[in-house]
């Protein structure tokens, strides 16, 4: 049975729980969610295979996500990406969100490299849903009440002291608009 609303997201949200900020039982949370279902393509599901920690989250993984690898999407968007940008995945994101976009299907897809964010959101018809892992964290608290506001400052907080790139104003902001929301 299909979730209310698919993510798609890409690899950056997966490692930034499993390795960066080392906390696989909040990603488990959004995985088993009852509010999403999880799609994601053949390239990210290599690359997150890669994790050190992806044992953690490897049966979930197969048994609730749609992996989406039955066609080669880096020919479709050749002239549109790098070779460098289609062998790191975020192409897959792109296409899967446009087909979804297409057949009119709510999805939110999470994408934290900011040109590709850019990309995305200058052609897709509905580029409000898409978001980087903070916003998506944000979306979780406020709207889709997976997390409470502690455990989601928490995770925030732990982001901002990780390896995961992502400037602290904009997480700094997210705390306040979670503090801010009507989730409780």
């Amino acid at each position: 049975m299909m979730n209310d609303i698919s993510i798609i997201p890409d690899s950056s949200f997966f490692i930034c729980f499993l390795d960066d900020i080392g906390k696989p039982e909040r990603l488990l949370e959004i995985i088993n969610s009852s509010k999403f279902s999880l799609i994601i393509g053949k390239m990210i599901s290599q690359e997150i295979r890669k994790s050190e920690n992806f044992f953690r989250i490897s049966e979930e993984i197969h048994q609730k996500a749609i992996v989406y690898d039955y066609y080669e999407y880096g020919e479709a968007v050749k002239v549109f990406f790098s070779e460098s940008e289609i062998e790191k995945g975020e192409h897959e994101i792109f296409v899967i969100s446009y087909i979804f976009s297409l057949l009119e299907r709510p999805f939110i897809a999470i994408i934290d490299d900011m040109d590709a964010k850019k990309f995305l959101k200058n052609n897709i018809q509905h580029p409000e849903f898409i978001v980087g892992t903070i916003g998506f964290l944000e979306l979780c608290t406020c709207s889709y009440k997976v997390f409470i506001k502690e455990v989601s400052i928490n995770i925030l907080m732990s982001i901002k002291e990780s390896k995961f790139f992502v400037d602290p104003m904009i997480i700094d902001a997210t705390i306040e608009k979670i503090r801010a929301c009507n989730c409780d």
